[in-house]
Formats: C-alpha cells, structure tokens, sequence
C-alpha cells in the first residue's frame, strides 16, 4: 500500500473514532492525512469518496475478517451439528465484542443508516452475504427444522449484535433491564445467545 492511501485509510479511522460519522468528508480526511489540499488525492488515489470508505470497510469490518477470525473451517466440521452450532455461537460472541468494543464500527453503521439508497452500502451489503455464506448454509441445514428455519433467528440475532452495542454507548442507559455497559449485563447477553443457539431443536 502507497504511503498516500495509507494515511488516508488511517485518517478515516481516526475521523470516525474522534469525531464520528458527519464529520467524514474529502477535505476533513485529506487535511488529518496531513497531504496537500491540492492534490486532488482521494480521486487520484481511490476514484471517489465511496471507494475511499469501501477500501476501509474491507480491511476493517467484522464480517469481512470472518475467514481470518475462524481460520479454514474443514467440510467434516460442516456437516457436524454440534461443530456448526459452536462456530454459530462464537461468530456471534465475536460480533459483539467487536461492536462493542469499536467506535469506529458503530459510527460506520450509522453512517450507513443515515444514506438510504447507497450503492456502496447496498454492493457492500452483499459482500458481507458472500462472507457469510458458507457457515450460513450449514447453518440453515442442520440448524433448522419444519415451521423453524434457521435464517430469521440468524437475522435477529446479527442485526442485535448490531444495534445493542449503539444503543447502550449512545444513550447510557439500561435496555430492558440490561446494562450492557457493564462486564455482567453483556455476559447475560452472551449467555442468552448461546442459549438460543443450543436449544434449536433437532430438524
């Protein structure tokens, strides 16, 4: 990676975590890398904003490091019932430790909210799909069963993975009784994420 788009990627980075979404726009960016203003730089070197913001959401979004978080998962481990339920609860676990413990992440997500319409959000939506779909489609078949697919309760949960770690940073208060600011009020997530999980029932 040229020195350039590396200061522009770390840029990014620190915008969000400091200053968070509204503040991501070309000259905020350009002007933390400390590169000249003149030198039309995001364009020369990513095309466009967008590509500039998708390049750093591939190097940094949880489900585009899933492969590297999981490591080459073997087709006996697929075909296993309770191999794919451990891999879905530790995936699970993972996201929201990640959510939790990265503002940059959340602001992104925001970010994203906040622009309907996007094509970059919408192509990069479909990437995390890709992602995810091995361990998903083992997932639907041995996970699933008659009148219970798997595929919503996966929905449900990932989108939660998504939105409680915002709403418990951002608000500062309890959700349905949880303090999920503290050690103890995400381990009672935690452990109600497994306990969906383990209780699927035989398909």
């Amino acid at each position: 990676m040229n020195e350039p788009r590396k200061r522009m990627l770390v840029a990014v980075g620190h915008i969000l975590r400091t200053e968070g979404h509204r503040a991501l726009i070309p000259r905020k960016v350009i002007r933390v890398s400390g590169l000249s203003p003149k030198g039309q730089w995001i364009k020369r070197c990513f095309g466009s904003m967008d590509k500039l913001l998708a390049e750093y959401l591939m190097q940094t979004d949880f489900w585009m490091r899933l492969g590297d978080m999981l490591g080459e998962i073997g087709e006996a481990d697929l075909r296993n019932r309770d191999c794919v339920k451990a891999l879905v609860i530790q995936v699970l676990h993972a996201q929201l430790d990640f959510f939790f413990g990265s503002h940059e992440m959340q602001e992104l997500l925001m970010w994203g909210i906040s622009r309907p319409g996007s094509v970059l959000k919408r192509r990069f939506s479909e990437a995390r799909e890709r992602s995810a779909e091995t361990l998903l489609d083992a997932a639907e078949k041995l996970l699933g069963a008659p009148g219970s697919p798997f595929a919503p309760l996966a929905a449900f949960l990932v989108m939660a993975s998504y939105l409680l770690p915002i709403h418990a940073i951002e608000n500062e208060s309890t959700f349905n009784g949880l303090d999920l600011a503290t050690e103890a009020g995400r381990q009672e997530l935690y452990d109600a994420v497994a306990y969906l999980i383990d209780g699927l029932p035989d398909s």
